[in-house]
């Protein structure tokens, strides 16, 4: 894979996804990110003068709204392309980017049977109702454990 690390950022970004092994979808979306990187830095720029600050500066000041996984892909995405222009020779230093961490999902769906048992038990239906609701809504646990009767008000501040 020779990638001419001197030319223009574009023409690189083109050499380097004509040359990677990438399923179709991968292409596409290593496609999107270098060719947003390529533009933002300027098209007819020499690839090998960008340096590791201006990378990570970019990374940051055009992805810090995305979602964790989204951040993460668009990070090794970066990274692979200036690891692979370093094996070309070029003088390039990669970008300090930090991984975000994913929040663990703490729900869990029930079963039918579970969901039946507990709205079987012998409470009151508003119980039964605030359960449903919980259920349906797909509300962590932890959210739903600090709940009370008397806590919940209408728009207007009345009490129920």
């Amino acid at each position: 894979m020779l990638i001419p690390c001197d030319a223009p950022l574009a023409k690189v970004v083109s050499a380097y996804l004509e040359a990677g092994d990438l399923t179709p979808s991968s292409r596409a979306t290593y496609r999107r990110v270098l060719g947003e990187l390529a533009r933002d830095l300027s098209p007819r720029r020499p690839a090998n003068t960008i340096t590791g600050d201006e990378l990570a500066a970019w990374f940051v000041r055009t992805r810090d709204a995305y979602a964790p996984a989204t951040w993460n892909r668009d990070r090794v995405i970066v990274r692979s392309f200036i690891r692979a222009l370093q094996a070309q020779a070029a003088p390039l230093d990669p970008p300090v980017i930090g991984y975000r961490r994913l929040r663990p999902v703490g729900t869990r769906a029930l079963t039918r049977a579970e969901v039946a048992r507990i709205l079987g038990l012998p409470v009151a239906l508003r119980e039964k109702t605030l359960w449903t609701l919980a259920y349906d809504s797909a509300a962590a646990r932890a959210s739903c454990s600090a709940w009370t009767w008397a806590s919940w008000t209408w728009p207007t501040g009345a009490a129920w």
